[in-house]
């Protein structure tokens, strides 16, 4: 359910802030993510302990204050990633090296801060000094702390591509999918080894599941609906983000689509992504009607750009 909130808090902060439409096929994916996640939670609940239900008072304010920041952060880095050209691999490592350098600090500071709740370990709220020792003592965690950073480093990298040449609310949608992967490994990969640790199988998870993805496939236009409107912007949509594309391509210039761009294309119908560009930052699109998008550098806290459409004769 929480996994549904962050979906939600992202694409309301991308109105409020970026002034981002959201059409109404997106609202219907949104709730369709966060009915499924509801129904997967309820499963969860069902079969939970006492002592895990003491302990959800303390973790779901604590989710909720993550999911917020997380929506903050997607949102701040469509915003940079729109202003500024900036490979996304080189965005998520200095946000690796920002946040070594803040939780070297951190962690330090919390190996003193004294705490007998059953959630620290040996009487402080983190001690980073065990989890080093046991870390050295074992070959299997050193290897499965080396592939647990190189994975998620590729993982960030991609859902900043996503954020790139889309948005963060997509991105958000899609990482959804996780959770039935994970789902779905761990209630066959235990059968095929024989393994003790499986995942139980449940009609209401596998209910939930289907509606995420469904939920997934409708917001990121993967089907479109026919009905109640609910296909009425998808061609728009992907106009616009052809035009993120290309603009993108073109070193030096952001990927944002302001509003006389939006009703440039509304007037000239979709334009092929397929663009030529040459060295004096122009992109001249191959469809009939085509044009030419000529940008300056963004300085530092301004953009000024210069959008011209021109019909072939």
């Amino acid at each position: 359910m929480l996994g549904g909130l962050l979906v939600l808090v992202v694409a309301i902060l991308s109105v409020v802030f970026l002034k981002k439409k959201q059409h109404r096929h997106h609202w219907l994916g949104i709730l369709s993510l966060f009915i499924g996640i509801s129904m997967i939670a309820a499963a969860a609940v069902i079969n939970q302990s006492g002592t895990a239900t003491k302990n959800a008072y303390l973790g779901v304010p604590l989710l909720v204050v993550s999911i917020i920041i997380k929506s903050v952060q997607y949102v701040l880095e469509e915003k940079l990633l729109a202003s500024y050209y900036l490979h996304p691999m080189k965005v998520v490592g200095w946000e690796g090296i920002y946040g070594t350098i803040f939780y070297i600090f951190l962690l330090c500071i919390l190996q003193f801060i004294p705490c007998e709740a059953e959630l620290c370990s040996n009487g402080v709220v983190e001690d980073t000094r065990l989890a080093l020792n046991h870390i050295s003592r074992s070959v299997e965690l050193v290897i499965y702390t080396i592939l647990l950073t190189l994975l998620d480093g590729s993982m960030n990298g991609l859902g900043m591509e996503v954020t790139k040449h889309a948005s963060a609310a997509n991105r958000v949608t899609l990482t959804q999918i996780r959770t039935v992967i994970i789902w779905l490994f761990f209630l066959i990969f235990p059968l095929i080894f024989d393994l003790r640790v499986s995942e139980s199988f449940q009609f209401l998870q596998l209910g939930g599941f289907i509606i995420i993805l469904i939920g997934v496939i409708i917001y990121n236009e993967v089907v479109t609906i026919p009905f109640f409107g609910l296909d009425k912007n998808c061609k728009k949509n992907r106009s616009y983000a052809n035009l993120r594309t290309s603009s993108s391509k073109n070193k030096g210039f952001g990927t944002d689509v302001t509003e006389e761009d939006e009703a440039l294309y509304d007037r000239q119908g979709s334009i092929d992504s397929d663009s030529e560009y040459n060295g004096d930052g122009y992109a001249r699109t191959t469809s009939k009607n085509y044009g030419y998008i000529k940008s300056r550098q963004r300085s530092v806290g301004r953009q000024s750009e210069y959008f011209a459409m021109t019909n072939d004769d």
